[in-house]
């Protein structure tokens, strides 16, 4: 989330939400789901006017029926993503950071594959990404790929340098084109 109190903060006012409304909003995004149901269940959860608000402003839909109430029903619109992402240089480096592997084992041998100043990795993810949620959302796509079909096989750094999100996409484009066939340079056991 917010390393910095002062942005946290900043990100209330500006949206004009409660902690509680952005707490919902951020483990919607992140789709964490468990999360959400610890603290529905075990703490104070979510009133039904904290969700009606949060729909008045645009930033949740409720695909829950009139009288359902679950949060995996609920989706956060492009209005709350694109707004986030807007206005914090950090939220798109950290969901990349968070979501690249944290070990890697190749050739038998474990190496930490985030073993860089993650300071300066932001600011490159920054002026290589910007503020644009398209292209951000193009290279997590490509990266979750990536990690599920286990083709990394280098550190954070080396691997966002080298833009493999590109070659990936280009492995995803192929994939789809070839459906279960072998790609070239493959052989599928």
């Amino acid at each position: 989330m917010f390393i910095d109190v002062n942005k946290y903060v900043k990100t209330l006012v500006d949206f004009n939400i409660t902690a509680d409304q952005f707490l919902l909003l951020w483990l919607t995004h992140l789709k964490d789901y468990k999360l959400l149901y610890r603290y529905v269940s075990m703490g104070d959860g979510f009133t039904s006017s904290v969700v009606a608000d949060l729909e008045k402003k645009g930033y949740l839909l409720n695909l829950n029926n009139t009288y359902d109430n679950y949060v995996d029903s609920f989706i956060v619109t492009d209005k709350f993503k694109e707004t986030l992402f807007n206005s914090d240089d950090e939220i798109a480096p950290q969901e990349f950071w968070d979501n690249y592997p944290r070990l890697l084992y190749i050739n038998g041998k474990r190496f930490s594959a985030r073993a860089i100043n993650k300071d300066k990795f932001f600011e490159d993810y920054q002026k290589e990404i910007g503020h644009s949620i398209d292209k951000h959302n193009k290279v997590m796509n490509c990266l979750k790929y990536a990690v599920k079909n286990r083709l990394i096989s280098m550190g954070i750094q080396k691997w966002f340098e080298s833009k493999q999100w590109e070659t990936i996409e280009e492995e995803i484009e192929l994939r789809r084109k070839m459906g279960q066939n072998e790609l070239p340079g493959e052989k599928i056991v």
